[in-house]
């Protein structure tokens, strides 16, 4: 879990998917996507600290610890708080709107032959 808490693997693939846009696509629809795979980064965070959790209650509301890679003692560390279902039905709705939007624009694309 450590070395995946490290790697940032889903940041670097929308990195790597922006690259390959500005290589295949018109510049507008390449800058579209562009902008839509740095929100989807943006939302990574949230998701990760909501999906990769331990779940508990306190006090009759949801606790959830969350570990994370502490960079400065090289070691798994743990973060603590609240979460209303609320915050999380948000979450959801955002990605949900993300995922909408990147499949209407996906859908717009024209790939020039070389």
């Amino acid at each position: 879990m450590t070395e995946a808490e490290s790697l940032h693997g889903f940041t670097t693939l929308c990195a790597q998917a922006k690259i390959y846009a500005v290589e295949k696509l018109p510049s507008e629809q390449a800058e579209t996507y562009g902008k839509l795979l740095d929100c989807a980064v943006a939302l990574a965070e949230q998701r990760n600290d909501h999906v990769h959790a331990c779940w508990t209650a306190v006090g009759g509301q949801a606790m959830r610890l969350r570990p994370y890679w502490d960079k400065s003692e090289k070691a798994l560390g743990w973060s603590n708080g609240v979460v209303t279902p609320e915050e999380l039905d948000r979450t959801a709705a955002e990605m949900q709107r993300l995922v909408d939007e990147i499949h209407r624009v996906r859908q717009t694309w024209t790939i020039p032959a070389r």
